[in-house]
């Protein structure tokens, strides 16, 4: 991927596209096509808002030792470490994918610019990683009043069968042990 490759005129978290973020935009995206090349068959597609400035979910070297999805969905899961849930989802063909690429949190943008961001390259760009599979359901994880633009992804919309608030995951587990059979 290149600077030149990402599609994000007009986007509202332009700004937060910097060097250093484009850098680990590159590094976190490989890792995360590392993790769908290992799945033999994607039963479950998890979708969140977007990839966080400092850690990803992909990434192992990434401390989430007390806060942070991939720790909630390891006590969710109920399981022993961060590696553990890497494992989980490998072997129930599960795939996280992150609505934008830029840490949309970390700025002080609006709910509706927040939205907004995540439309643009959700439809830009990460779409890509749900079409891989297009009968899979969608479960989607995020912070309040947040997402992206329903009304312009039906596809997605047609498919999606739970939504989760980033800091409430009761229910996750037993959700994906239904939605796998």
């Amino acid at each position: 991927m290149t600077i030149n490759e990402l599609k994000c005129d007009g986007c509202p978290a332009l700004p937060l596209r910097t060097k250093d973020q484009l850098q680990k935009i590159k590094q976190w995206e490989k890792l995360r096509e590392k993790a769908i090349a290992k799945i033999d068959n994607i039963r479950l597609f998890i979708l969140c808002e977007s990839i966080p400035a400092k850690r990803f979910f992909y990434d192992l070297d990434a401390v989430y030792e007390n806060k942070g999805l991939r720790f909630n969905i390891k006590e969710e899961l109920e399981l022993e470490s961060e590696k553990d849930v890497l494992k989980y989802f490998d072997k129930n063909g599960i795939v996280l994918a992150d609505c934008a690429y830029c840490p949309l949190h970390k700025e002080q943008l609006s709910n509706k610019d927040r939205r907004h961001a995540a439309s643009i390259c959700l439809k830009n760009h990460t779409s890509k990683i749900l079409k891989l599979s297009t009968k899979v359901p969608i479960v989607t994880i995020f912070p309040t009043r947040r997402g992206y633009l329903k009304t312009d992804f039906p596809e997605i919309e047609s498919r999606k069968v739970r939504n989760f608030s980033f800091n409430d995951l009761r229910g996750l587990k037993q959700s994906i042990e239904e939605l796998i059979k």
